[in-house]
């Protein structure tokens, strides 16, 4: 996708530094994504028949994602068509960094990969998830002073676990 970097498939991120660039002019040509933007997306309503509708299991972030993987499993293509332009002013529902992101943020990550990797793949993302980012996440969160959002990422962790059954 134009200025996002495919996702890992162990620890479910990306990266944008070095990614984006500036528009060139090499935005004008429609193009093949991996991935769907929910903040512009026009989809077919028999394609959304067969395939289904976002997932609510996530309700903010990486339902995209999942829906983009069921769709490629489909058999669909997804692409980028130059034919418009729309502001997204990400993080508004949320804010930037805000307990409630960091909630769904954890969370989400860890019902993807409970919905989308299998094998060994999946053990090393939860094991990546769980042994390393939350970890990492929490104590980050908690020696910056920050004890809301380690609250926050402990509750994603402590939900998903939780109701692990409904995924």
């Amino acid at each position: 996708m134009l200025g996002v970097p495919p996702f890992s498939k162990i620890t479910l991120r990306n990266s944008i530094k070095g990614f984006a660039k500036p528009d060139d002019g090499s935005y004008e040509e429609p193009c093949l994504t991996p991935y769907i933007q929910g903040a512009a997306v026009m989809i077919k309503r028999k394609v959304i028949e067969r395939v289904g509708e976002l997932p609510e299991c996530y309700f903010l972030y990486y339902e995209e994602l999942d829906w983009s993987i069921r769709l490629s499993e489909a058999g669909y293509t997804m692409w980028y068509y130059p034919v418009g332009e729309v502001l997204h002013k990400e993080s508004q529902s949320t804010g930037v960094t805000s307990g409630l992101k960091v909630y769904f943020m954890t969370r989400n990550r860890l019902i993807f990969a409970s919905r989308n990797r299998k094998g060994v793949t999946k053990f090393l993302s939860f094991a990546f998830q769980m042994l390393l980012a939350f970890p990492k996440t929490y104590i980050m969160f908690l020696a910056r002073g920050k004890n809301d959002y380690a609250v926050a990422a402990w509750r994603g962790v402590r939900d998903f676990v939780l109701k692990k059954k409904s995924y």
